[in-house]
């Protein structure tokens, strides 16, 4: 985005967007008077253009679930136990991508829970560019905490798969 710049001779300046409009007018308002605010000396005094990129630090995730299967258990109850907590699970993806970019995969939960919901074992397997990596201690805390609903059998399992992906800034 390019900004316009004026500075009168008492040293305030003025800002205006220079070219077409930004799509979030708060911003756009928000910036002109940021860059208005500052007062500068006489000498200053004039009209400048500059480019202004702003790079917000968001990423587009995508969770995608690749697979359940459950046996002695209710696939559905399940399921909604782990979707919510996609946003713990997204946080873990989330470190990945600040300590290695930009990177894609899938995790592999297989779990037996105990006749009053709560997990007795837990294995992770992961794609290869997931392997060794810190996101599976950190997806299989998440996993080993949750609660299901009471099972009637202590053989109950899910197997569960997740895929990772985030599009570049």
């Amino acid at each position: 985005m390019n900004f316009e710049l004026a500075i009168d001779a008492s040293g305030k300046a003025t800002a205006k967007l220079v070219g077409p409009p930004l799509s979030d007018a708060i911003l756009g308002a928000c910036l002109e008077s940021t860059l208005a605010g500052p007062t500068f000396s006489a000498e200053a005094a004039g009209v400048t253009r500059f480019h202004l990129q702003l790079r917000d630090g968001t990423r587009v995730v995508r969770m995608i679930e690749l697979g359940t299967e459950t046996w002695w258990m209710r696939r559905e109850p399940a399921v909604r136990t782990l979707r919510a907590n996609f946003p713990r699970l997204r946080g873990c993806y989330e470190q990945l991508l600040l300590r290695r970019g930009l990177v894609d995969g899938s995790v592999t939960f297989d779990l037996r829970v105990r006749t009053d919901g709560t997990v007795s074992s837990l294995n992770v397997d992961s794609s290869p560019s997931f392997e060794k990596d810190p996101l599976l201690w950190c997806v299989a805390d998440v996993v080993a905490s949750l609660g299901f609903e009471k099972q009637e059998s202590s053989d109950a399992r899910i197997r569960y798969r997740l895929g990772f992906a985030a599009d570049a800034e």
